[in-house]
C-alpha cells in the first residue's frame, strides 16, 4: 500500500466524513509511534554535537517534533520539525548545525565572524538511517486504519 499526499489527504477527509474521531486519533498516535525511533536518535545527534553551544542542543532537542497535516492538500504529509533559536545569520541555527557549519560572532563582536564546523547531517541522518523501519510501520498504520473504514461502511 503506498499513499501519496493527495491519498493522505483524503484518508483524513474520509475520517472527518465518517465522523471517526477515533480512528483520526489512532492514526495519529501510530504515526508518532513510528517516527518516535527517529526523534530520539536526533535527539541523541543534537547532545553530542562538539562545537555547538550547549543552550543550543537542549533547544534543540526539546523542540524537536512530529507534525502530521491530513487536511492542507499543499502540506499534506509527516514533517519531523526543529524550532530552536535563530542563527547568527537570521535563519534556522538547526539548518546551519545540520549543514555542518555556523558563523558567529567572536564573544560578540559584530565586526569579527569565524565559521565553526560541527558533524554534518545530525537532523537528516537518523532519519535516512531508520527509513526502512519506520516505512514498514506507516504502511501498516495507514493499511489498519483504511481496512476499518471499510469495515464500518460495509456493515
Amino acid at each position: 500500500m503506498d499513499i501519496d499526499a493527495k491519498g493522505f489527504v483524503e484518508l483524513g477527509r474520509a475520517l472527518r466524513d465518517a465522523g471517526n474521531k477515533d480512528l483520526n486519533k489512532r492514526l495519529r498516535k501510530g504515526i508518532r509511534e513510528a517516527g518516535k525511533p527517529i526523534i530520539a536518535a536526533q535527539r541523541r545527534n543534537v547532545r553530542g554535537l562538539a562545537g555547538a553551544p550547549s543552550e543550543w542542543k537542549t533547544s534543540a532537542s526539546r523542540r524537536t517534533r512530529i507534525a502530521i497535516n491530513n487536511r492542507s492538500k499543499k502540506r499534506a504529509g509527516i514533517r519531523i520539525l526543529t524550532t530552536p533559536a535563530r542563527g547568527s545569520e537570521g535563519g534556522p541555527f538547526a539548518r546551519y548545525m545540520n549543514r555542518g557549519k555556523w558563523r558567529h560572532p567572536v564573544f560578540g563582536d559584530r565586526e569579527r565572524w569565524v565559521t565553526q564546523t560541527v558533524s554534518k547531517g545530525w537532523f537528516d541522518g537518523p532519519a535516512e538511517a531508520a527509513d526502512m523501519v519506520v516505512t514498514p510501520k506507516l504502511r501498516r498504520v495507514l493499511a489498519e486504519v483504511v481496512d476499518e473504514i471499510a469495515r464500518r461502511t460495509n456493515t
